[in-house]
């Protein structure tokens, strides 16, 4: 047994785009002569690739009963029905019709046994076969010699599956139900050539994946009616003609293939081969030769004795497009003779369909809604965190390898972390120190390591969203691999636009104490109570969202403790062109509409001040010394020493005995200055000396006087 391995490279010194079909390397092995090591095993190499397809090829030449007398129909020993000579186990009971032979691919991963397919669901590659009928017999069971070939792909699935996940690796492909050769002149060829960007559908539908597109399998002259009688009127040069395409299998594509695979028996003079197809080039030629002396009527002889073929080539040619749909295949057996004579040869043509991919993204922040696509309603909140959810699909029936994946930074967001969440159908995620913030937002993006037939991977990605700006749009981008072209690119990008919303946070600072201060506004505000807990240390309540942007809003301070003031109101974070008016007097502050655009965040301070004063009363007589019946006046001066302003302080006074202070007056009169105010020019005397007046108005420095008269009454003075 002999093994064969070819390397098939390119002429043009440039890479072949990837959505072309293309020959990677080919190889064979034979095998001669009669048992067990006749039939051949091959070991192959499977270079690494995508979508890739191994197309196997098992030939084989038999010899059986001669076609002259002296092996008759008692003598023919390998030719009973239970007993005959050919390759495939069904090939008598089926009489060359619908014949299989299994074909068993064992790898690191483990092993596939199929047979060649003969229809749909498993693909449409069949076989090829001739066979002459010895002299005054009939049927396959009484063939003289005979041809067979048989066609099995392994696609990527089954290939990934043999090499156990690994990129690469040596696969060996045995026959396992081959029946043994019974003669010493008989030879065999098992051959596979690797083909990369296959289109990986094997249901052998009509201009997908691997198909036969037409075989020939005449022993006549291009079917023109030529005879061959081997031995007898053999021609030396032969063709065999490959016209048109199966029903629906002809390549439309420049990106498509044609194979051709011609088998051709030749004499003793050594290996011939095919002419190469103009168009086409030959990218494997195996052959084999077996001399065996054996003569004519001997136990082990072979077909014609010592003029039978003594082995035969096969020849693959290959094309990338749409060549000529007629194709002829032209022996090169030179000038034989008649006594040299060939056993002639039959050749099958295959369409390759290159490999389309069909990758699609979608990207939310509101994942499950609506087929994960962007929804036109949902917002975002400036300063909070946000998470988008994008999911990568291979709606394709073909393998996708290194895609990319990219999302650009953007303004409004501030990516914080991405990684891969979940995988769908195989497909696999990368390693996780390829899966940053720098790789996704750069260029060429974070590679995916495949994405199998109907296969999804998803990835998160969280940010922070920016102040100031809406709406927050971000795109995320998958591309196919170098060389592909997406079958529809539109569905390539997916964009999340989300209107940012306008966030309102109150703080409250005490100077001077603390204190329970409660808040209420318009525009959707809740209402509130801030407690604080350290003087002069703001606390803030829990952020608000508007219930519109760009609307004018008011927020007041609507309870607040009676020993403090709202001393300021300040605003940060507005609007472009926005402003704040507080009005302190009625603690409260209105935004004008431009202060509340969309993806403001805005913060309003209230300060409360203690109201601490310290309050000087002063009370003098005149004159100092009265006597009884006489009338004394009293004047109370009270004074705001500071530090802070001081209002509705409350004056009281008391009457002691032995006086009479309702007469001779029941009013007092009150003067102010400094700032400070009275009630009134005059106060009931009855009120002072009760529950008291009221000072409007007492600032820092400012000074009341009050003063009134009494009578004294009392004697003895």
């Amino acid at each position: 047994m002999v093994a064969v391995a070819v390397l098939l490279l390119t002429a043009t010194g440039t890479p072949a785009r990837a959505q072309t079909v293309t020959v990677d390397h080919g190889a064979f092995a034979t095998a001669t002569g009669a048992g067990s090591a006749g039939t051949p095993s091959l070991s192959f190499t499977v270079s690494a690739g995508q979508n890739r397809a191994v197309f196997i090829t098992a030939a084989f030449e038999r010899d059986h009963c001669t076609t002259d007398t002296t092996e008759t129909l008692a003598t023919c020993i390998d030719e009973t029905a239970a007993n005959s000579n050919f390759a495939s186990p069904v090939f008598v009971a089926n009489d060359g019709a619908n014949v299989q032979i299994q074909f068993t691919a064992t790898g690191p991963g483990g092993s596939i046994t199929a047979a060649n397919p003969l229809a749909q669901p498993a693909g449409d590659l069949r076989f090829g076969n001739i066979y002459s009928v010895a002299t005054g017999l009939s049927g396959a069971s009484r063939a003289s010699y005979s041809q067979e070939m048989y066609f099995f792909v392994l696609y990527e699935a089954q290939l990934r599956t043999l090499l156990g996940g690994a990129a690469s690796g040596t696969i060996t492909v045995t026959l396992p139900d081959a029946q043994a050769p019974h003669r010493n002149g008989d030879e065999a060829i098992l051959s596979a050539i690797q083909f990369n960007h296959v289109n990986q559908v094997t249901t052998g539908g009509a201009g997908t994946g691997i198909v036969r597109s037409a075989i020939e399998t005449t022993r006549t002259n291009c079917n023109t009616g030529l005879p061959f009688a081997a031995g007898v009127n053999a021609p030396g040069n032969w063709s065999l003609c490959l016209n048109g395409y199966d029903a629906g299998q002809a390549p439309v594509n420049a990106g498509d293939g044609v194979l051709l695979v011609g088998f051709n028996g030749y004499a003793r003079s050594g290996p011939l081969d095919f002419a190469t197809v103009a168009g086409f080039s030959e990218v494997l030629n195996p052959s084999v030769t077996n001399t065996d002396p054996g003569t004519t009527g001997a136990t082990g002889a072979h077909f014609l004795a010592g003029t039978e073929s003594d082995g035969f080539s096969s020849s693959f040619q290959f094309a990338n497009g749409t060549p000529t749909a007629n194709v002829t295949l032209q022996s090169q057996n030179g000038a034989l003779t008649s006594s040299q004579s060939t056993s002639g040869g039959m050749a099958a043509k295959f369409t390759l369909t290159r490999a389309l991919v069909d990758l699609s993204i979608t990207k939310t922040n509101t994942p499950g809604v609506n087929g994960n696509v962007d929804q036109t309603n949902d917002g975002v909140l400036p300063g909070n965190a946000t998470t988008y959810t994008l999911v990568i699909s291979n709606t394709s029936i073909n393998y996708v390898d290194g895609a990319m994946l990219t999302d650009p930074a953007t303004s409004g967001l501030t990516k914080t972390g991405v990684s891969c969440t979940a995988v769908t159908a195989g497909a696999v995620c990368p390693l996780a120190g390829a899966v940053t913030v720098a790789a996704i937002e750069s260029v060429p993006g974070i590679a995916i390591p495949t994405l199998p037939p109907n296969s999804t991977m998803t990835f998160t990605v969280t940010a922070t969203v920016a102040t100031g700006v809406s709406p927050v749009a971000n795109t995320a981008m998958v591309a196919v691999p170098s060389g592909y072209t997406d079958a529809t690119p539109g569905n390539n990008s997916a964009t999340d636009t989300d209107g940012a919303l306008t966030r309102m946070t109150l703080r409250k600072i005490s100077i001077g104490g603390v204190d329970s201060f409660g808040f209420t506004g318009t525009n959707g505000i809740v209402t509130q109570t801030l407690t604080t807990t350290v003087a002069g240390t703001p606390i803030s309540g829990a952020s608000q969202t508007l219930a519109a942007t760009d609307t004018a809003t008011t927020v007041t301070e609507s309870t607040s403790p009676v020993t403090y003031r709202v001393s300021d109101i300040a605003c940060s974070g507005l609007g472009v062109g926005g402003s704040a008016t507080p009005d302190l007097a009625n603690r409260s502050v209105t935004l004008n509409a431009a202060a509340t655009a969309a993806g403001s965040d805005i913060i309003c301070t209230f300060t409360n001040t203690l109201q601490q004063a310290d309050i000087q009363v002063v009370k003098a007589a005149s004159p100092g010394t009265v006597t009884s019946g006489n009338d004394i006046t009293y004047t109370l001066t009270v004074t705001n020493n500071g530090p802070s302003q001081a209002n509705n302080v409350l004056l009281t006074d008391a009457a002691s005995g032995g006086q009479n202070c309702m007469s001779p007056s029941t009013t007092a009169t009150c003067t102010a200055t400094g700032g400070a105010s009275c009630p009134s020019p005059t106060v009931p005397v009855s009120s002072l000396l009760g529950s008291g007046i009221s000072i409007p108005t007492l600032p820092v420095g400012g000074q009341v006087d009050v003063t009134m008269q009494c009578t004294v009454t009392a004697s003895g003075l």
